[in-house]
C-alpha cells in the first residue's frame, strides 16, 4: 500500500497520516489537500448533523413498526379469544346436558334407595 492510499470506506476529504503532520499543528499545507482545524470541525459538525437526522429517521421508522406490531398482537389476541369462545360454547352446552342427565340419575338413585329401605324394612319385619 503506498503512503497516499486511503483504506476503503474512509472519508476522502480527511488527510492521510503523512499529510496530518505533527500533533498540535493547526494547518497542514499540502497544496490542494490543505486542511484547517476549523475545516475539520465544520466537517465533523456536518457529519454529526447528518447522523442525527438519520437516527431521527430510524426512530420514526421504529415507531411505525412498534405500532404495526401492537396492532398485529391485538388482532392475534382477538382471534385466540374468538377461537376459545367458539370452542367453549359447545362444551358448555354438553356440560349442561350432562348435568341434567346426572341430576336425573341422582333423582332416580334417591327413589331406588328409598325403595330398597322399604324392602329391607319389610324383610326385617318378616324375619
Amino acid at each position: 500500500m503506498n503512503s497516499q492510499a486511503r483504506p476503503l470506506g474512509l472519508n476522502k476529504n480527511l488527510p492521510t497520516k503523512k499529510e496530518r503532520g505533527r500533533p498540535g499543528q493547526s494547518q497542514v499545507s499540502q497544496g490542494e489537500n490543505a486542511v484547517t482545524d476549523e475545516g475539520l470541525r465544520a466537517d465533523l459538525r456536518e457529519t454529526r448533523d447528518e447522523l442525527r437526522a438519520e437516527i431521527a429517521g430510524i426512530k420514526e421508522e421504529m415507531g411505525g413498526f412498534k405500532e404495526e406490531l401492537s396492532l398485529r398482537i391485538e388482532k392475534a389476541e382477538t382471534n385466540l379469544i374468538t377461537a376459545f369462545h367458539s370452542r367453549a360454547s359447545p362444551m358448555e352446552m354438553r356440560q349442561r346436558g350432562l348435568k341434567n342427565v346426572v341430576s336425573d340419575f341422582d333423582d332416580r338413585l334417591v327413589i331406588l334407595e328409598q325403595g330398597v329401605r322399604k324392602l329391607e324394612a319389610v324383610a326385617a319385619g318378616i324375619s
